[in-house]
């Protein structure tokens, strides 16, 4: 919020008027002459040090500053409050050099991705595991970046790449097994763990270990095959609610099994 306030000789009067942009400033026409003999403490301004004479600019958080920085001073990037010549600046990953106040900077939100200050919204994705704190990610990385294969959330440069082209993200890559040796020494552990809740086993189920090739094949015929299962189903209760029907009319009526076609030749 930014008001302005005219001085006269005998104190402080505030004229109360809000503005939302520097152009309506412009149209209250409000150019007042400053006595230097009767000058309260706040009619120096906060980034130059000079004397305020005429009009000035107060901020929500107590900034004042005269009408000269109020035009030539820098912004902060987010909350556009003007800034000292010698604010230093942030870089970013695009290469542009941007500024920010001591309360911005202590607030803002970081991209889990990029790390840059993120300046306007934020994106968040559904977390696999619950983590300590929600990561927030820019448009930018959103729009550009690639995806983790797993939770889907940007990826950090350079993005972690599996051997069949797969990309993880930072948090998924530190809980990543690679190797055969390594992947059934997790299923065993677990196996001892399963045990130890439901008891001793008959037999461990077969583990598999394949790319992400056969794991997509693998889950296409699973899904084929529980989509035959259920069709068969559907198949035998119409059955038997025919075969109810006609039995009441003294008939009866056989629906002819189904032929149940192979992967191999599904459509």
């Amino acid at each position: 919020m930014l008001r302005t306030e005219d001085r006269w000789q005998t104190g402080v009067l505030s004229a109360g008027h809000t503005l939302e942009s520097l152009e309506s400033l412009e149209s209250l026409d409000i150019f007042l002459d400053v006595s230097m003999s009767a000058q309260p403490k706040a009619s120096f301004c906060h980034l130059c040090g000079r004397l305020i004479v005429g009009r000035y600019f107060r901020y929500a958080n107590g900034l004042v500053v005269c009408a000269s920085c109020e035009a030539q001073s820098p912004r902060c990037a987010r909350c556009n409050t003007p800034l000292a010549a010698s604010a230093p600046g942030v870089r970013i990953s695009d290469g542009r050099t941007i500024r920010l106040c001591k309360a911005c900077e202590h607030e803002v939100v970081r991209c889990a991705a990029c790390n840059d200050p993120i300046l306007t919204a934020w994106y968040t994705f559904e977390e696999l595991p619950p983590t300590a704190a929600e990561r927030r990610f820019c448009p930018r990385c959103v729009q550009t970046r690639p995806r983790c294969d797993l939770c889907h959330a940007p990826c950090a440069t350079p993005p972690v790449m599996l051997p069949d082209g797969q990309f993880r993200c930072a948090l998924c890559a530190a809980d990543l097994v690679n190797g055969e040796a390594e992947i059934r020494a997790v299923y065993a552990d677990a196996v001892t763990l399963f045990r130890s809740i439901v008891g001793e086993l008959r037999a461990a189920p077969p583990l598999q270990v394949g790319g992400r090739r056969q794991m997509g094949e693998t889950r296409r015929r699973y899904a084929y095959e529980a989509q035959q299962a259920h069709e068969i189903n559907q198949a035998h209760q119409v059955n038997q609610t025919i075969q109810a029907g006609a039995a009441g009319k003294g008939g009866r009526v056989t629906v002819g099994p189904m032929r149940v076609a192979s992967p191999q030749t599904a459509p």
